[in-house]
């Protein structure tokens, strides 16, 4: 007697599938063997499948929120934009080289530019102190 691997039912010796549930009845290695490699092959077919899914959705999805490509109008838009920084940064520079300030060295500040500093430095002091209320 041999019993179902499923539903555990006896059946006869020569039973190739369970009266019962119908599974497959397998005795010997070689049919063990063989279920095992077409279900690894499956395996391996779902998982081939998956990998191609996968792929396939990725590819779908970059397509769909992808930027298209610059048209000629934006491009030369951008080239306007640039000629015109560069213009600016060059008549900035001009005006900056035609009409050059000099800066003093601490030491080279007499006494009357120190006094009017000083003075001008105080007035500001108290028109912030002037501008703060009082409670707070």
């Amino acid at each position: 007697m041999v019993n179902c691997r499923h539903c555990n039912n006896e059946l006869p010796d020569n039973s190739i599938f369970c009266n019962q549930c119908g599974g497959k009845v397998i005795d010997s290695k070689l049919e063990d063997r063989e279920e095992i490699e077409k279900r690894m092959a499956i395996l391996k077919l779902t998982d081939s499948l998956q990998k191609i899914k996968k792929k396939k959705v990725s590819e779908e999805i970059k397509m769909k929120y992808a930027s298209p490509p610059p048209s000629k109008g934006s491009m030369f838009g951008c080239l306007i934009a640039v000629v015109g920084v560069v213009l600016f940064v060059v008549l900035i520079g001009s005006c900056n080289s035609s009409n050059p300030t000099t800066h003093k060295d601490f030491k080279d500040i007499t006494n009357k530019e120190m006094d009017d500093f000083l003075k001008w430095d105080q007035k500001q002091q108290e028109k912030k102190r002037d501008s703060e209320l009082f409670f707070k």
